[in-house]
């Protein structure tokens, strides 16, 4: 009899391709710092959850280790559930981006304009007289 490999198997019960069901284990082993769980330990704790869909890889790392599955420590330790009461230390980090944040400079006209404030497209009257006067007092 053939066995069914652990990548084949989540790829057919979440109607996957193969390389998405690998890279989705391997994204479920990258979450642990040393120890990496095997492909048939992950797919074993899947099916005994009776999983809908797959959650993201890191939340079904999380899983494991609190189920007592697979034991050892996470690459990134999710934060602990709030008290409450307890106020939450605001994220570290280099602010707003700043294409989202509003601007406190002055908008800038990237129009032409006379030197009578009338953008250069629309007619002046008072520098088509100017124009007017330099070129007859030229001659």
């Amino acid at each position: 009899m053939e066995t069914v490999k652990p990548i084949e198997k989540i790829a057919e019960q979440f109607e996957l391709s193969k390389e998405s069901a690998k890279y989705y284990l391997g994204q479920v082993q990258k979450a642990f710092k040393v120890e990496k769980p095997p492909y048939k330990l992950i797919v074993e704790f899947i099916d005994a959850q009776e999983l809908n869909s797959l959650p993201v890889a890191a939340k079904l790392a999380l899983m494991l280790k609190e189920n007592s599955v697979w034991v050892h420590e996470l690459t990134n330790e999710p934060l602990p559930d709030p008290v409450e009461g307890e106020e939450l230390l605001p994220k570290r980090g280099r602010g707003t981006n700043r294409k989202t944040r509003p601007s406190y400079r002055e908008p800038v006209s990237r129009e032409k304009l006379c030197p009578h404030g009338i953008p250069r497209a629309q007619t002046c009257a008072e520098c088509e007289f100017e124009t007017f006067l330099r070129l007859t007092q030229s001659e």
